[in-house]
């Protein structure tokens, strides 16, 4: 699978070789289900192809016949349904849905998906919801909202549409599970597991969505927060405090939609209370898709703990905590050159650079830090070393490769005596573990050799005192004299005096 996408990235002009294609529409069918999605993706760039994927084409066949109709539909587009029409009486299988499927391509098709909704069962009748979700008119709409009003969760499959009446339609199938729920609480009902999978599937169709129906929706939710804190699980649910975890989904619901209504809702909620953690990740997630790099810094780096508070230290902690959750969700994206959310959303004026200042000075915040490192800026690489060493160092946070590896790479060159604490106090690592790690840094192997014998002091000093195990005698040995031998052979032949 490696040979084909790297030779696909590198060279992609061989694919439309004919010697190349028969073997692409052939793996299709390859018994490895990537290798095969692999292969579909590149014929849905190989328009060449076409008449070699319709040539021995059989409607009742198993899942290669299932990606060609995939490809094909990729491939032509509306200019597809004429073919799909013919094949759809003798589609069977694992073909059928992918040909229901297709005709979504085509408004024309409207009228043909609304008679299958209604006529198939099962697989096929969820393929033809997925087709008519991608559709519109109001016989469209009209159907959808019959739809919901019987099965709400079946509007997880609008979660693709970006239209104001698919959001209208997904946030009313979202309060009507919602109020199901509340009408249980009252009766001191538990939730069981399909009234859980229900909500699950609905809120798919909820993510990203901002029509006025869709705020409404979460200002209704927000109001009834308490309510659903109360709600009682069956024995096959797992417990969760719907109250603690429905603005979580609006947050995640506010990552999928980017800049726009829910940026300047998830404001307004904040703004009622901005002495409350509730709502402050949302309004960091929100002012960075929307305010100036700098005025948001301003803005919120208070909240931001870099030293234990003398007053109100529970409040404020709870407010740092909150902040870093929104930080939680930011990245450094290498390949696009810039800083996004976790979802894929672009933060349109970046991060300012003093945030790496901010994390820097409090503690507990090395994943996020590792996620913003943006390897083409020095000044904020020498910060995150310098922070990330000092975890090294004080031996209390896990030791990880990555992170010498970066050490590294930005030419941290003061190694002596790192694991010293961490072979200490936790007694956790190994031979092997710490010769891996020795190999990352920039220590010469008769440096490399130093440390882990002082490193093998250490641990014969522990097992003294607290019965720790040794390290084998023969692999400290052994990897001591490899070093050894690397260094003389690369050592420079010395003229004879």
């Amino acid at each position: 699978m490696e040979l084909i996408r790297s030779s696909w990235e590198t060279h992609p002009e061989y694919f439309s070789d004919f010697r190349v294609l028969p073997a692409l529409a052939a793996g299709l069918g390859d018994s490895y289900g990537d290798i095969a999605q692999l292969n579909a993706l590149i014929l849905q760039k190989q328009p060449a192809a076409l008449p070699l994927l319709k040539q021995g084409f059989d409607p009742a066949g198993k899942k290669e016949m299932a990606r060609r109709v995939e490809v094909i539909s990729a491939l032509e587009g509306p200019a597809a349904t004429p073919w799909l029409r013919e094949i759809l009486p003798l589609s069977k299988k694992e073909v059928r849905p992918a040909v229901i499927l297709a005709l979504g391509c085509d408004q024309e098709n409207a009228g043909l998906l609304l008679d299958l909704a209604k006529a198939e069962r099962s697989g096929n009748r969820d393929a033809a919801l997925q087709a008519l979700a991608r559709l519109e008119g109001d016989a469209v709409q009209d159907f959808w909202a019959a739809e919901i009003a019987k099965k709400p969760e079946n509007a997880e499959h609008l979660k693709d549409s970006g239209t104001k009446w698919a959001s209208d339609i997904a946030a009313a199938a979202f309060q009507t599970i919602l109020k199901r729920f509340l009408g249980m609480e009252r009766q001191n009902t538990p939730l069981s597991e399909s009234d859980w999978s229900a909500l699950i599937r609905c809120r798919a169709a909820v993510l990203g969505k901002s029509s006025p129906a869709m705020l409404d929706c979460w200002r209704w939710v927000d109001s009834q927060l308490s309510a659903f804190s109360k709600l009682k699980r069956g024995p096959n649910v797992k417990h969760v405090d719907l109250g603690i975890q429905l603005p979580f989904w609006l947050l995640n619901s506010l990552c999928h939609s980017g800049p726009g209504p829910l940026c300047a809702f998830c404001m307004e909620l904040w703004q009622q209370d901005e002495d409350s953690p509730r709502y402050l990740p949302h309004a960091l997630i929100s002012a960075l898709l929307t305010w100036p790099a700098d005025e948001v810094y301003n803005r919120f780096s208070p909240y931001i703990l870099t030293k234990k508070p003398l007053l109100d230290a529970t409040r404020k902690k709870a407010l740092h905590d909150a902040l870093l959750e929104a930080f939680r969700e930011i990245s450094w994206d290498e390949d696009q050159q810039r800083y996004q959310l976790a979802t894929g959303q672009a933060l349109p004026n970046g991060l300012d650079a003093r945030w790496y200042d901010q994390l820097t000075q409090t503690s507990n915040t090395e994943e996020i830090l590792r996620r913003l490192i943006c390897r083409k800026d020095p000044q904020s690489c020498a910060k995150i070393s310098v922070y990330l060493f000092r975890l090294i160092q004080d031996g209390n946070a896990p030791v990880i490769q990555e992170d010498i590896t970066f050490l590294r790479q930005c030419g941290w060159t003061d190694w002596k005596g790192f694991l010293n604490k961490r072979v200490k106090q936790k007694g956790d690592l190994t031979v092997y573990s710490v010769v891996r790690l020795l190999n990352e840094t920039s220590l010469t192997n008769l440096e490399k050799a130093a440390e882990l014998r002082m490193l093998d002091k250490i641990v014969q000093e522990q097992n003294a005192a607290t019965k720790r195990p040794k390290w084998p005698v023969l692999a400290v040995q052994n990897q001591l004299a490899s070093w050894e031998a690397e260094q003389n052979s690369s050592d420079p032949p010395t003229n004879p005096v």
